[in-house]
């Protein structure tokens, strides 16, 4: 038994309910499983200098309003203790050979959500370590885009700024090549007018609470270079999303938590066309979801204790969070559907039988509701 054939059941209905969707965002992210404080479990790799464990890679697909629909995949594996520290080795290795072809598989996963005739576009989102020049490269089927973070200061070919009319929205191809320049996108990203602002939930992380930010948003279409000296490019979608700061007189009523923390900057670059304000707005709220991935892995480790598990070996540890993985989407799934619909009958969770079973143990000597509660 792997931890893929105890996923292959769960991936088949997150695949069907997908498909039920116009659109689908693909929630990546990279986890580790620390099993430090088992130090006799066999087969273990390295994490950082004294830890110990396993690493996972999770897609989980959500609803462009964030219902999260199930994961579609989850990939586990270790490092070798003797690998560690051979940072120079790694640089001399191609993306396919190193940790981060995991996002190009994770891209390949999203894509079987368009497979088989399927006409659901999938938005597959990642944050700054998914900022991989060949992962924009690479061929993707017509549905599926790319929504990811920048976390390298990549050098451009952009519409000059002092063109205006080119900087939002679509550029005039006639005169196109006269306007590009040359540039790193970052600098590129700063100078870029904002051209409307929008109000944004960031979700909780384990530093901050969850919280509603006003961010300016600014958009270009501009032409990612390859590193070095290789020629050619992929033309993306530039989406810009900068926190408004306060000015001093509300600032004085801000608390130390809020004083401390840094202001959102997002950058982020986008396959999916981008020829409205709209357009590029909506790629921030999408964004803002990838939060989820987050909180499924938060779930999965303070919820369900993996962690905390004792087993004999790696293997046997994979299988089991394989499971638990089930275990925490449902419990995600819960909670967005308490929040959203929270005086929605419990019978779109529970059958009949399972809610008057939880009345008859919680609710002692009261009688049973003819109706099922909220």
């Amino acid at each position: 038994m792997t931890s893929q054939k105890i996923l292959a059941p769960h991936t088949a209905k997150t695949l069907s309910r997908c498909r039920e969707q116009s659109r689908v965002l693909a929630l990546n992210d990279t986890t580790e499983v620390d099993f430090t404080s088992h130090p006799k479990v066999k087969g273990a790799g390295y994490l950082h200098t004294h830890t110990t464990g396993f690493l996972m890679h999770s897609v989980l697909t959500a609803s462009t309003t964030g219902v999260p629909l199930g994961v579609l995949s989850a990939e586990m594996w270790t490092r070798r203790h003797e690998d560690f520290g051979k940072a120079k080795d790694r640089k001399e290795k191609t993306v396919a050979e190193k940790e981060s072809s995991r996002w190009l598989r994770a891209v390949e996963a999203a894509s079987r959500i368009a497979a088989d005739g399927s006409a659901t576009e999938v938005i597959s989102i990642g944050d700054r370590e998914n900022d991989i020049y060949e992962v924009f490269a690479a061929e993707r089927a017509r549905q599926v885009h790319l929504l990811i973070r920048l976390g390298q200061n990549r050098r451009i070919l952009a519409p000059s700024l002092s063109a205006g009319s080119q900087a939002n929205g679509a550029s005039d191809n006639s005169s196109e090549a006269d306007s590009l320049t040359k540039t790193r996108i970052k600098e590129y990203a700063a100078a870029l007018p904002l051209t409307g602002m929008m109000e944004v939930r960031i979700g909780h992380s384990n530093s901050q609470e969850e919280r509603v930010v006003s961010v300016g948003v600014a958009y270009s279409t501009i032409t990612i270079l390859p590193p070095g000296k290789t020629k050619g490019g992929v033309t993306v979608q530039l989406v810009v999303a900068r926190e408004i700061i306060a000015p001093i007189a509300e600032a004085s009523h801000l608390s130390p938590e809020q004083e401390d923390r840094e202001p959102i900057e997002w950058i982020l670059l986008t396959t999916l066309p981008i020829e409205s304000l709209e357009d590029a707005m909506t790629m921030v709220r999408y964004y803002a979801l990838r939060w989820l991935i987050e909180r499924f892995h938060y779930t999965l480790k303070s919820g369900c204790g993996i962690e905390k598990l004792q087993l004999e070996t790696v293997q046997r540890l994979q299988n089991a969070v394989a499971t638990y993985l089930l275990i925490a989407w449902r419990l995600l799934w819960l909670t967005y559907t308490a929040r959203t619909q929270p005086q929605s009958s419990c019978e779109i969770v529970l059958e009949a039988h399972e809610w008057q079973a939880l009345h008859a143990v919680i609710c002692t000597g009261e009688d049973m509701p003819t109706q099922a509660p909220t």
